[in-house]
């Protein structure tokens, strides 16, 4: 038995070391074997049946048109846009394959005039249109798909999900003629993405079970509402997400939230439904959820179905929210009980009672007055806060990851705003103050005054504005709070750590950023002193590359910072 073991070992050996991976190129017209550029070849289906005899097939294609319905396995890569040389992706060249695709492997760089059905596949920057059905869809029992870059437009439906999970970034949905995106079974990823002047739904999500997250993602100018979307088990996330200019004759022009929907740091402005029950939003029942978002101009704000009264709502329905120009904000025909926490609202809800014992702020109806009574939102370009929105510090801290509509931080001037906008103050040099660098850019250390306090702040030197000189603060300053030396660079490490303290002998925290690309400096690990003594000093570590030493009161130990990591 020993011995037929061994040889069942060894010929497992030589399939792994034989592994057959082969490339062939194709070119429009081409007359060859397909062996190398010269000796293209121009049948593409015939290419791509090769992959059920190898292990791995990479097929290379140029400029040109192929038709018919292709179908490319798992263990095949299909790379477009090639100029003739193997490497070269040339972005100005154009592959399109018209006909319908079944698609297991890896689809990059072309355009498909027809549909592309996916099954735990991964799509990167192709364009799909001109289907009468689904222009993308994807159909699994379970696993992951994935789109990145890629468009869907001029189809009956942009991209349809059944089944499994479906990861996208920086992809586009639009000029379809129904919906943009629909499921109806699965989970959604969605990173940046824009669902925009589809005839029917930007986005429509009837699954049951799946949750599904849109981060930074766009609903603009569709037909039947930007956003509709509901879930029995699981929750809806909409963050740092606009949704302006949809049309419905339907409820909820802008966000239709049937149930477990919750929307943060987002704005929902310009949507107008013909139907009687709400423009900006739809509510069906107490499940949803709206935390820092800011809702103007909409022909009215929110309608509250009857249905929300039946049962009792574990929180609020509304946190740091400003509703502002919305003709009536809420619409509330069975006198529904729902929970306002430090929202704003123009001209209150008419009980100055409720509003004070709520923490309800009441808007004037001018954006800017010179009154001193007035309380005036203060909105100025791309909704941002002005210096004197009576908005500034009026919200409560929440337990969501607070950064702002542009990914800035919250709670950078002693207090939470209301609205989806953080103000950041109006930034200036100080004097004589030394760069540091930091994640490969110079800093230099600016501070803000907000009434009569004073707030540092280390900001990159290439946040200035080039037409005006103006500093900026955005996703790259490193807030420091109202002391101008509460921070040390850890020298040979790409972290920085920012001293929180108040009185001596008090709590304070040491908190270790580090620069990520898309969520700006961001909080690795949080060192707990006391204020006046025991002030951690971190320097790097002398052998691990992913732990700092910490020195507290003579005491030296080592922490792990690699793990927190995203």
């Amino acid at each position: 038995m020993k011995k037929y073991f061994l040889i069942y070992l060894a010929t497992l050996c030589c399939i792994g070391a034989n592994a057959v991976d082969i490339k062939r190129y194709v070119k429009e017209g081409g007359t060859g074997n397909g062996l190398t550029w010269e000796t293209a070849t121009g049948d593409l289906e015939t290419v791509l049946n090769l992959a059920s005899q190898v292990d791995n097939l990479d097929v290379f294609v140029g400029e040109g048109t192929f038709t018919g319905n292709f179908k490319i396995e798992g263990n095949t890569r299909l790379l477009g846009q090639f100029a003739g040389n193997e490497g070269f992706h040339n972005s100005n060249m154009l592959t399109k394959l018209v006909g319908n695709i079944r698609l297991e492997g890896i689809l990059a760089y072309v355009d498909v005039s027809g549909s592309v059905e996916m099954n735990q596949a991964v799509m990167v920057k192709v364009n799909v249109y001109g289907s009468d059905e689904n222009g993308i869809h994807v159909f699994q029992t379970g696993g992951e798909s994935r789109l990145t870059g890629c468009s869907a437009y001029q189809n009956k439906t942009g991209c349809s999900l059944y089944g499994g999970k479906l990861t996208m970034e920086r992809c586009s949905f639009y000029d379809n003629e129904y919906s943009g995106f629909s499921t109806r079974d699965g989970s959604v990823i969605a990173s940046g993405c824009y669902f925009g002047t589809n005839k029917g739904p930007g986005c429509e999500l009837s699954n049951l079970g799946s949750s599904c997250r849109f981060s930074n993602c766009e609903f603009i100018e569709n037909k039947q509402g930007g956003f509709i979307g509901g879930v029995i088990s699981g929750r809806h996330v909409l963050e740092r997400c606009r949704i302006s200019d949809n049309t419905s004759t339907e409820p909820g022009a802008g966000i239709y939230a049937s149930r477990n929907v919750a929307v943060y740091h987002s704005f929902i402005y310009n949507n107008e439904s013909t139907h009687a029950k709400g423009s900006a939003v739809y509510v069906l029942s107490p499940n949803n959820y709206f935390c820092n978002c800011t809702l103007f101009n909409n022909k009215n704000g929110i309608y509250i179905e009857e249905g929300f009264a039946y049962e009792k709502a574990e929180q609020p329905l509304m946190t740091n929210c400003a509703l502002w120009h919305n003709g009536a904000d809420f619409i509330n025909p069975a006198n529904c009980t729902y929970q306002l926490e430090a929202c704003a609202l123009e001209g209150g809800t008419g009980i100055p009672e409720l509003d004070a014992e709520r923490g309800i702020l009441t808007l004037s109806s001018e954006n800017e007055g010179t009154g001193t009574a007035g309380n005036y939102p203060g909105f100025g370009d791309g909704l941002d806060l002005l210096p004197a929105s009576c908005l500034i510090n009026k919200g409560k801290m929440t337990g969501y990851e607070n950064r702002d509509y542009w990914n800035r931080p919250c709670n950078v001037l002693g207090g939470y705003d209301i609205g989806a906008s953080e103000y950041q103050g109006i930034y200036q040099w100080v004097a004589g103050s030394a760069p540091v660098t930091l994640n490969k850019e110079e800093y230099k250390l600016a501070f803000t005054t907000f009434k009569g306090v004073t707030y540092y702040s280390l900001i990159s030197t290439q946040s200035v504005k080039e037409e005006t000189g103006e500093l900026v603060a955005d996703v790259k300053t490193i807030y420091l709070g109202t002391k101008r030396n509460a921070y040390t660079v850890v020298a040979g490490t790409p972290y920085i750590g920012v001293y929180r303290e108040g009185k001596a002998g008090e709590k304070a925290f040491c908190n270790i950023l580090e620069w990520h690309e898309k969520a700006g400096w961001e909080p690795l690990r949080m060192v707990i002193y006391t204020a006046g003594k025991d002030k951690p000093v971190l320097r790097k570590h002398p052998t691990q590359k992913n732990y700092l030493n910490v020195t507290q009161a003579g005491r030296t130990s080592s922490i792990d910072v690699y793990v927190y990591k995203r």
